[in-house]
């Protein structure tokens, strides 16, 4: 089944600077699981229609850096799983599911 990856910022989260987390949301059926970027970001930064940091966040370039590589992270673990034939599933991508061959 295919998982749909998307970068969102939890705006819901507020930390104490006025900065909401950024992770990586993987959908898979119904299913939703997500993965920290490690980066947060002004709410009013984040551009909602292209998922992305917008331009007049002032660290843009090197936030969205870290961000992309998460998202290359991901998409490198799909591409492992499918080419050993194994499972692809949010479990066994997030971590709490562990395959011993």
């Amino acid at each position: 089944m295919k998982i749909n990856i998307k970068p969102i910022c939890k705006s819901s989260r507020l930390y104490k600077n006025n900065t909401a987390p950024v992770f990586i949301r993987l959908t898979q059926g119904r299913k939703v699981s997500m993965i920290s970027t490690g980066v947060a970001v002004n709410p009013a930064h984040w551009d909602m229609e292209q998922n992305c940091i917008g331009d007049e966040c002032p660290q843009r370039g090197e936030l969205q850096q870290k961000v992309d590589a998460k998202m290359e992270w991901v998409n490198r673990q799909i591409a492992k799983l499918e080419l050993l034939e194994l499972d692809v599933t949010l479990d066994v991508i997030t971590g709490n599911k562990f395959y011993c061959g």
